[in-house]
């Protein structure tokens, strides 16, 4: 839980992972700028509330701070998942904040026990694509997710298994 009482200089350390993480909200009543640092060994991304590897501002580790002048919303971060192998295609459409997904082969749900990750999303367009937890199966075709989808994910999408990789970035925020 990030400490929300910081002086004057004292940085917002936070722990990423595969889900989008709160680093920091602007002041209502002044213009708020932020200084982000990569302490981590893996490149993790910074956007707002559903940020995505695919959405997100990519920050490497071991490079220089990246300051943001006139942050008007809230932002989070996420870490990088390594991709691993194709599972299987969705068989059945789902919206956004679906928690239940049908796979057409039963290969799917058995690769994937619960606690694992998985991306699921279209290849030839990218921004869809997301990390979800395994919550549970309720078949051999059906699985459940401890979060719901931040997209839609239609019968061409496809799912991978993952290993999540995890972030540290230190938060510098302040006001001109």
């Amino acid at each position: 839980m990030p400490n929300l009482n910081l002086g004057a200089g004292v940085p917002n350390n936070v722990n990423l992972s595969y889900t989008p993480t709160w680093l920091f909200t602007p002041s209502t009543y002044a213009t708020s700028n932020v200084r982000i640092v990569n302490n981590g060994r893996n490149i993790v991304y910074v956007g707002q509330a559903d940020v995505t590897v695919n959405t997100g501002l990519p920050i490497t580790p071991n490079s220089k701070p990246v300051e943001l002048t006139n942050v008007l919303t809230p932002l989070y971060a996420i870490s990088a998942v390594q991709q691993g192998t194709l599972l299987g295609t969705i068989q059945t459409a789902a919206t956004a904040a679906s928690t239940s997904f049908t796979f057409a082969a039963a290969g799917v749900v058995s690769a994937l026990p619960v606690g694992t990750q998985f991306i699921i999303g279209s290849t030839s367009s990218t921004s869809n694509q997301e990390v979800l937890s395994v919550a549970g199966s309720t078949s051999t075709t059906v699985l459940t997710t401890s979060t719901g989808a931040a997209f839609a994910h239609d019968t061409t999408n496809v799912v991978y298994g993952c290993t999540p990789s995890y972030g540290q970035l230190a938060i510098y925020g302040g006001v001109i």
